[in-house]
């Protein structure tokens, strides 16, 4: 902390600093979707935008040339020459900033956007990717198209067409595919109907499993309101996931712990949750355990520290640097988050002579072991689902050799990645800018590319049977693997096709 704000009075600091809290930033009211904004105040928010990413977001430059992503930028701003609509601003000015390559920002159209015709009809199909195919998840329309079937387009696009369409408009470091198929099929017709301009009524193109003849059906859009009613009719069994499960399974000698996020929320503490899995684990005798990190968007380091504290058998460093560029202020006094203003004036931090903070907290420090920690053979589920808090930690196993990766890439950087996110509204035309203003630097090695996610040791091809919940196979694969661990141990055999991981495992504490 520099040492003006250390021996400004307190008193001062503090009645500034909540008058600016409760005041908050003024913002007209956005403009509707369908108004016309003129090409002065386009430029006026594309300036904003770029002032703020260019000097507080700490990774921009890093992914792409600082002087290509200016450019794409300024090229951009010579084309805001006609009076155009927020939503066709944002197809213009989103490719820039996707271009930056940060899994954690973004920019999005209003909310109002999506309630206003004819964004406001969804498909109402709940769709997933299996590899390069795009699968029925769940059907929602009147047609007849069974959960498990193969779209072979939308409206004329094929998948391989809209992924190419969507990707420019699609947060995530620019080489993890996994992360893009994942958003691609969950914004099929939000952000993706507006960059593919497909709109309802859908005219799909599909095969029915086992079956090769094509069929087509049209299916009307819904609303979000529609889509949420018909799911909760058609399928009332499929309720809300805890946060955190855990299941033990005595035949395995093992436990499956899902962690589906690590936020605290109403009635989930997940600090008391996690510790008081990892007793039951304990208790249960079991020698294995698997660590289910897929379909989770992440959360507090200090959680992410916490699970692999309970994991870990010797110190370790959760992250090696947290740096700040200069001008991360005009984001946060600019944002929706105001009352992080005055967190920001005592979290500890110092100068770098590059420009910019290092900051230097608790979770910046060497880390202990829970005294009672799991030290059993770990297996982690990953895909691209599995974001930010969550990749961070599959980062600390692959790295520390603690245990077996297995599934698909995970959808934040191995080396890289970024946190700290606050949201900027911007005054001319409403778009919603989400910026992280704190990228993370972790100790990585040769065992895995930086900027890719975390590749799994045992890559686990998804199913159709996958996609609409009758298998698991990337569960398949972690039970399969502890069922070769524990026949090696307990014949003293050493299985010769698993990787040098469980090696390192088998070796024990």
């Amino acid at each position: 902390m520099k040492p003006r704000y250390k021996w400004l009075g307190i008193p001062t600091v503090l009645i500034g600093a909540v008058a600016a809290t409760l005041s908050g930033p003024w913002l007209p009211d956005p403009p509707s979707p369908a108004a016309l904004v003129q090409p002065r105040a386009l430029q006026e928010d594309l300036d904003f935008l770029h002032a703020r990413i260019a000097s507080g977001v700490p990774t921009y430059g890093l992914f792409r040339p600082r002087r290509d992503l200016d450019a794409l930028f300024a090229s951009i701003r010579a084309r805001l020459d006609r009076p155009m609509t927020p939503t066709e601003f944002w197809r213009v000015l989103t490719p820039a900033v996707i271009a930056v390559g940060d899994g954690h920002l973004s920019l999005s159209p209003s909310p109002a956007t999506f309630v206003t015709a004819p964004h406001d009809r969804m498909l109402p199909l709940s769709v997933r990717f299996a590899g390069s195919r795009l699968i029925v998840r769940r059907n929602l329309s009147d047609a007849n198209i069974p959960a498990g079937s193969e779209i072979l387009s939308v409206n004329g696009l094929r998948p391989a067409r809209v992924v190419a369409a969507c990707a420019p408009y699609i947060s995530r470091s620019p080489q993890i595919q996994s992360r893009l198929l994942e958003k691609v099929a969950r914004q099929l017709s939000q952000q993706c109907g507006i960059a593919t301009g497909m709109r309802p009524p859908y005219r799909v193109a599909y095969t029915t499993p086992g079956r090769s003849e094509a069929r087509v059906a049209t299916v009307d859009g819904v609303t979000e309101a529609e889509y949420g009613s018909r799911y909760q009719a058609r399928f009332p069994s499929e309720k809300d996931e805890p946060p955190l499960e855990l299941k033990l399974l005595p035949a395995q000698q093992s436990a499956l712990l899902t962690i589906r996020t690590f936020q605290d929320s109403d009635g989930f503490d997940f600090k008391q949750a996690l510790t008081q899995s990892f007793a039951e684990v304990r208790a249960s005798g079991a020698r294995s355990l698997i660590v289910d990190l897929r379909n989770n968007p992440g959360g507090p380091d200090s959680a992410g520290a916490l699970l692999f504290g309970l994991l870990a058998r010797k110190p370790f460093l959760y992250v090696e640097r947290r740096e700040m560029a200069a001008g991360f202020r005009p984001i946060i006094w600019n944002s929706s988050d105001r009352p992080l203003v005055l967190m920001e004036l005592v979290i500890p931090k110092r100068r770098i002579a590059a420009g910019g903070y290092l900051l230097r907290d608790d979770i910046d420090r060497i880390q202990s072991p829970d005294p009672h920690a799991f030290t059993g053979p770990i297996y982690a589920l990953i895909d691209g689902t599995s974001f930010s808090t969550a990749a961070n930690v599959a980062t600390l196993i692959k790295h520390e050799r603690r245990g077996l990766l297995i599934g698909e890439e995970a959808g934040s950087g191995y080396a890289e990645d970024s946190g700290g996110t606050f949201d900027l509204t911007l005054p001319n035309t409403g778009l919603i800018a989400v910026l992280p203003v704190v990228r993370y630097r972790f100790q990585a090695g040769p065992e895995n590319p930086p900027l890719r996610g975390a590749l799994p040791d045992i890559a686990v091809p998804r199913a159709a049977s996958d996609v609409t919940g009758d298998t698991d196979s990337i569960l398949e694969a972690a039970m399969a693997a502890s069922r070769r661990e524990r026949h090696s141990r307990s014949t003293g055999w050493s299985w010769p096709a698993i990787p040098d991981q469980i090696q390192a495992m088998r070796s024990g504490p």
